[in-house]
């Protein structure tokens, strides 16, 4: 009789455990693309009430009943944390997880120029290339700064009339150049595609090419002269066509697809393009300044 009560008393007990306890159930999926996520842990918060998600992403757990918060982790996702209480205790939960957003992206691209110097005299657009890359970082979940380093062609084209002579003038400089951009991210309802906008300063370098000046005494080309030299360095002991150095502020839009980018970015020069002595002999312009859109396609990581 007496292993009896024992045994009714520790039965007792079992069930009155039972009852303080209630079953979780749900499923955890990736926002993005839907898919169940195997093997993601689940578990009160503060304590060693635990388990992980099945193959198909579903889990069951027993807590104690009252209110708490269920936290839910996976490797590369954000961790989420729910508040558990007698509404949701009989419904199954639908846990979507979101990508962690990385603090730093790099990023690749290449696109096309189209340049036009703001001068008199100038024609065009022109076309280039431009090629570079860099990286983002995240200072907010809107904004980042990005740097990169590029190599970007600007070439342009003058045309006219001096003293009686018809000219036209090529020049094909090839710049190394480093924007330092301010972006701001707009994301859509599905938090995969991404409108940025950019703004901020960026210094260019010259690295070479050259200029080709053809100037005639008719417009049909009778007594024709040719000259050529290098654009930053000069030719025969002349003074280099280009200033080597430039300053100025880019502004630029894009969209990103997943990974893949598409961006049209501006950049305008503030310092002066010409020397003055090659402006006087060769291009009657005053004033000019780089002017370059660049449109590229992007990948970023």
């Amino acid at each position: 009789m007496k292993k009896f009560s024992i045994f009714l008393a520790a039965l007792l007990l079992c069930m009155c455990a039972a009852a303080q306890e209630k079953e979780v159930r749900g499923i955890v999926i990736c926002q993005e693309n839907g898919e169940p996520l195997a093997g993601a842990a689940v578990g009160l918060k503060n304590s060693a009430w635990a388990t992980i998600t099945d193959v198909n992403g579903r889990f069951s757990i027993r807590v104690p009943v009252g209110e708490h918060k269920l936290q839910v982790h996976f490797m590369g996702m954000q961790t989420r944390t729910i508040t558990l209480s007698k509404r949701n205790e009989d419904e199954e939960l639908l846990i979507k997880m979101e990508r962690e957003e990385r603090k730093v992206t790099p990023f690749v691209h290449a696109g096309v120029t189209l340049s036009r110097p703001k001068g008199d005299g100038t024609d065009g657009p022109d076309i280039g290339f431009a090629v570079g890359a860099g990286a983002s970082y995240a200072l907010t979940h809107l904004f980042s700064l990005a740097a990169s380093v590029n190599i970007i062609q600007k070439p342009s084209e003058w045309k006219g009339t001096r003293d009686g002579t018809y000219y036209t003038c090529d020049i094909n400089p090839l710049y190394l150049n480093i924007p330092i951009v301010v972006e701001m991210k707009l994301w859509d309802r599905s938090n995969r595609n991404k409108f940025i906008v950019n703004l901020g300063p960026y210094i260019g370098i010259g690295l070479g090419g050259e200029y080709r000046y053809v100037g005639s005494l008719s417009d049909n080309g009778n007594e024709r002269g040719e000259r050529k030299g290098d654009l930053f360095t000069g030719t025969d002991g002349e003074v280099p066509a280009l200033k080597r150095f430039e300053a100025g502020l880019q502004i630029g839009v894009g969209y990103e697809l997943r990974h893949f980018y598409l961006g049209l970015d501006c950049q305008y020069a503030f310092t002066p393009l010409l020397n003055n002595d090659f402006k006087t002999a060769i291009i009657p312009s005053d004033g000019v300044r780089n002017f370059c859109a660049d449109i590229s396609l992007g990948y970023r990581f």
